[in-house]
């Protein structure tokens, strides 16, 4: 059996590596990027820095930073826009790249930018949208602990806010990935935990997927290890670079298992609680682990014992069984020790929730993604977990 690879060409690792940002775009032969951002990354000054690096090696570029804090099509109908405006400079020239600068929503929404600017594809309103076309080249610098950098995947919200649409090919795979810590200094504690534990549910969905590989599980198993070791004081301790950095790292290597592997019955549950409830999907991610675990271990109970010896919860002297105890304790307890909110600390009105819930179950049951997942849950056992996130406290 044969198994596809899709990887950056370039990735640039390490505090500081936001300094060679200029030479990559060199290297490369890009000479006008647009730089996509976020009104928080752009509130925060890292944008400013940004454009400082390349206005100092007099590289042209524009910025557009209409993004708020999920991925949208009118964000993306906004960003298109500007694409196909062109570079406004003294000597105007087409973008040639584009430079996403932000969390995972801010790099998927770059992305889709990208192909639909490029492409001449003018409508995302189907489900689940894939093409062959070349779209903008994307350097992605993550500024928070996501896997989207190295993914060719992007989620994106539509525009009744109720259903979401999953685009896939070689063209969402950014071509250079620049990894800082230095950049995400100023996040806040429960950003960094909630994108951290998402990373962490993204690698252990990888490993325990239906597509696994060997290349996969590999990528998977280290991302796994790098997170939950690193964690906790990358989430406390602001000027603990090295953990931050382990968790960057981890969380790239998760995304990498994950453009193998694609999505289960944890992305599918998550992208359909953050279109309902309007939560981030980071925060639904971290949410939905601990009681996806539970309900899955039984189905693959090697592999999910493995991850608990990976994270040093348990040894090889602790039996399977054992080992996945301590797992899907270990996981609710970092999800209260990170100090992440339930859904009615969110804001999420239960009654508002139980209407649609319905609603939530048969959009997941349709979903092409549980099929990867190793045990295929019932309509009913999908409504018990969105009901058991009440007791999530």
């Amino acid at each position: 059996m044969s198994y596809r690879i899709v990887s950056p060409r370039i990735m640039q690792i390490g505090d500081g590596a936001i300094s060679e940002l200029p030479h990559i775009l060199r290297s490369l032969g890009y000479r006008t990027p647009m730089l996509v951002t976020d009104i928080t990354i752009a509130g925060l000054g890292i944008a400013n820095r940004v454009s400082q690096l390349l206005d100092t090696y007099r590289i042209s570029h524009e910025i557009f930073q209409d993004i708020q804090t999920e991925p949208t099509i009118t964000a993306i109908t906004a960003g298109v826009t500007k694409v196909l405006a062109g570079n406004n400079d003294l000597y105007p020239e087409p973008f040639d790249c584009i430079i996403a600068l932000g969390g995972g929503s801010t790099i998927d929404t770059a992305k889709v930018i990208g192909r639909v600017a490029e492409s001449g594809f003018r409508s995302l309103d189907t489900r689940y949208h894939t093409s062959l076309t070349d779209g903008l080249p994307i350097i992605a610098i993550p500024t928070a602990i996501n896997g989207s950098a190295t993914s060719k995947y992007s989620f994106i919200k539509d525009n009744n806010a109720e259903s979401q649409i999953t685009c896939t090919d070689l063209s969402f795979s950014p071509v250079a990935v620049i990894v800082d810590s230095e950049l995400n200094r100023s996040l806040s504690p429960r950003m960094i935990a909630a994108s951290g534990l998402a990373a962490l549910a993204r690698g252990l969905e990888s490993f325990v997927s239906r597509k696994a590989t060997p290349y996969s599980d590999q990528q998977a198993l280290a991302a796994i290890r790098l997170i939950s070791q690193n964690l906790r004081p990358a989430a406390v301790q602001k000027n603990n670079t090295t953990a931050r950095q382990a968790v960057m790292l981890g969380a790239n290597l998760a995304g990498t298992a994950f453009s193998i592997t694609s999505g289960a019955l944890l992305q599918s549950m998550s992208n359909t609680l953050q279109s309902f409830c309007r939560l981030p999907h980071n925060l639904t991610n971290a949410m939905l682990l601990p009681g996806i675990t539970a309900f899955s271990a039984s189905s693959t109970p090697e592999r999910y014992a493995n991850c608990a010896r990976t994270m040093g919860i348990a040894t090889d002297k602790d039996s399977d069984q054992a080992a996945i105890k301590k797992l899907i304790a270990a996981l609710e307890t970092l999800y209260q020790e990170l100090k992440l909110p339930s859904l009615s600390a969110y804001g999420v009105n239960q009654a508002y929730f139980q209407t649609h819930l319905e609603q939530m179950v048969e959009q997941v049951i349709t979903s092409s993604l549980i099929y990867n997942h190793p045990r295929i849950p019932s309509r009913e056992e999908i409504t018990l977990i969105y009901q058991q996130l009440w007791h999530q406290e």
